[in-house]
């Protein structure tokens, strides 16, 4: 497979600015981002890409790689950046909010507008305003284009590929669906975390289902959008995303994680 051709076209050029500017803005920080992703794919005559073992699509492989990329920059410039635990009881509009503008650093109108009219309790932009300035006020750093910011430091990772990431990967997922499959918070997260990972082996979900997962309710990101992103028919991440979630929940119904109501 010609790993030069397919990450120098233009169309995959295109994707991995974008990746970077919705992470550090149309700064001078993306720049430097999406010139250190590319020297990684080209690494040692495309090692990165090479590992890819065709169980996916090339194009899902290369998003979750770059975005792994991407991260794994901003931890080196920055440190790992994590919402303050105030914030996290504020509840998921506050981390989302957080996230627009401090992690990705959007322009606050563009956040506002993101996320208004998403159900009846946001359509007042006025709310979220005041939202931005509470965080703000916390976090003077928060929407800072360059510089360092206030983060909490951890040992450097050097998991690089999708399944080089398989572990900590299923371990957030799980946490993740937990929450979004039961619509609920566990009551006790540590014994949820523990009962949830004795799990991992009975899942089989494959890249492709994890990354559409992890774009759909990590970042956000609409079916549409996805669909763009990885070159897919238009309905298919949708249908992607019901597979997985009708799995994931036999798995938790068989061990009586469900809810009688969610039965």
């Amino acid at each position: 497979m010609d790993w030069s051709a397919i990450v120098f076209d233009q169309q995959t050029q295109g994707r991995i600015s974008a990746l970077c500017e919705r992470r550090f803005g149309k700064t001078v920080d993306a720049e430097v981002a999406s010139q250190y992703v590319l020297e990684k794919l080209s690494a040692d005559d495309w090692q990165l890409c090479r590992k890819f073992t065709g169980r996916s699509l090339p194009q899902t492989y290369l998003y979750t790689l770059c975005s792994n990329l991407i991260e794994e920059h901003a931890r080196k410039q920055y440190g790992r950046i994590r919402p303050p635990a105030w914030l996290k009881q504020l509840g998921d509009t506050w981390l989302t909010l957080w996230k627009l503008i401090c992690l990705e650093r959007q322009p606050v109108p563009a956040a506002i507008e993101r996320l208004a009219g998403r159900d009846e309790t946001l359509r007042n932009s006025d709310g979220l305003l005041d939202m931005v300035r509470t965080i703000k006020a916390r976090l003077p750093w928060c929407g800072q284009q360059t510089g360092a910011v206030t983060t909490e430091q951890e040992p450097e990772e050097e998991a690089h590929t999708p399944a080089a990431q398989s572990d900590s990967s299923i371990e957030a997922l799980l946490l993740l669906l937990h929450q979004v499959v039961l619509k609920q918070e566990p009551e006790n997260k540590a014994q949820t975390q523990d009962a949830l990972n004795n799990l991992g082996a009975e899942f089989t979900l494959d890249d492709e289902q994890r990354l559409v997962l992890r774009m759909a309710y990590v970042d956000g990101m609409k079916f549409s959008a996805i669909a763009r992103a990885l070159n897919l028919p238009a309905h298919k991440p949708a249908r992607v995303a019901k597979q997985a979630l009708a799995e994931l929940r036999s798995v938790l119904q068989r061990h009586n994680l469900l809810p009688e109501e969610l039965l």
